[in-house]
C-alpha cells in the first residue's frame, strides 16, 4: 500500500522537522563548545598576561591586553548563560531522537498498510505532541531562570 494524501504530507512535515532539529542541535553544540573553550583560553591567556612581568613599555601593553581578554570572557560568559546553547543541544538532541522515533514507526506502518487516515492523524498528534513538550520545556526553563 502506498502512502495516502495525508500520509504523504505527514511524512514529508515529519523530514522536514527532523533535518531543522539536526541542524539546530548541530549548531548549538559546536557554539555550546567553542564557548566553554574560548572562555578557558582567555581565561588562562589572561592568567598569563597578568603575571607576566616584563620591565619596560610592553608592561602595560600586557595588562591591557589581560584588561580585553577579561572582557571577552564576561562577555561570552554572558551570551552563555542568556542563551544556553549546551542547554539547546541537549533538548534538541531529545527532541530528534523522537522524532526519529516518530519516523521509524511511521515507516513501519506504511510497509506493513497500516498508515491509513486514522493513523495519519493519530500520527500527527504524536508529532504535535513531541513539538509542544519541547517546547513547554523550553518556556519553562526559561521562566526558572527568571526567578
Amino acid at each position: 500500500m502506498t502512502e495516502s494524501g495525508p500520509g504523504i504530507v505527514f511524512g514529508r512535515h515529519l523530514h522536514t522537522a527532523i533535518g531543522d532539529f539536526e541542524k539546530d542541535r548541530d549548531r548549538h553544540k559546536r557554539r555550546a563548545l567553542a564557548l566553554k573553550l574560548s572562555t578557558s583560553a582567555l581565561g588562562a591567556a589572561a592568567t598569563i598576561l597578568l603575571g607576566w612581568q616584563n620591565p619596560g613599555g610592553l608592561a602595560n601593553t600586557f595588562k591591557n591586553a589581560a584588561l580585553i581578554l577579561t572582557s571577552l570572557v564576561t562577555l561570552f560568559a554572558a551570551y552563555d548563560a542568556f542563551f544556553e546553547p549546551r542547554k539547546l543541544w541537549v533538548r534538541e538532541t531529545f527532541v530528534l531522537n523522537s522524532l526519529r522515533d516518530l519516523r521509524r514507526q511511521w515507516e513501519i506502518a506504511v510497509a506493513t498498510g497500516h498508515a491509513g487516515p486514522e493513523q495519519v492523524v493519530a500520527f500527527s498528534d504524536a508529532f504535535h505532541a513531541i513539538l509542544k513538550k519541547s517546547l513547554n520545556e523550553w518556556i519553562t526553563g526559561k521562566q526558572d531562570a527568571k526567578s
